[in-house]
């Protein structure tokens, strides 16, 4: 509750001149999953770190934590999205990525990925992200898909 409040005030006090997505903007974000898997709870957190080499190319990081309430694993994830944006001030901003991490915790292997999404622009420097995505598990036996929705900040 209290990452949702913070999350919260940094949107309303974002003042990037530009909302959209642009070459050397910073994007903070952050997202939370509740998954059931054979009568399991999983709860995800993940903040994102991404950073705009050009107008539509964003590379970055997302730690992620995952617990059944029991125990915790921890995962750092690797990411290179393409943004499809209309103009430099599309309110909504379509996009592709593809996923490269692994557990830190376990010493697993590496787990591959892909997404599609939308950034919706709320405000200048704040928008809402939703995503689709297909992700394997580090052995490569299975295969998870699921959506997902979180806030972002770009400074």
């Amino acid at each position: 509750m209290r990452f949702a409040c913070l999350v919260l005030l940094a949107v309303a006090a974002a003042s990037a001149p530009s909302a959209q997505v642009r070459q050397d903007l910073v994007e903070l974000g952050g997202s939370g999953t509740l998954q059931f898997s054979d009568g399991d709870a999983v709860l995800y957190l993940s903040p994102t770190l991404g950073y705009f080499v050009t107008n539509q190319i964003e590379v970055g990081l997302n730690p992620s934590i995952a617990t059944d309430f029991d125990d915790g694993t921890v995962y750092l994830t690797a990411f290179g999205a393409y943004h499809f944006a209309a103009s430099p001030t599309a309110r909504t901003v379509p996009f592709v990525a593809a996923l490269l991490g692994g557990s830190v915790t376990d010493g697993g292997g590496l787990a591959l990925g892909a997404e599609a999404g939308v950034k919706q622009f709320f405000q200048p420097g704040g928008a809402l992200v939703v995503n689709a995505f297909v992700t394997t598990d580090e052995s490569f036996d299975a295969v998870v898909a699921g959506v997902e929705a979180g806030v972002s900040i770009f400074l």
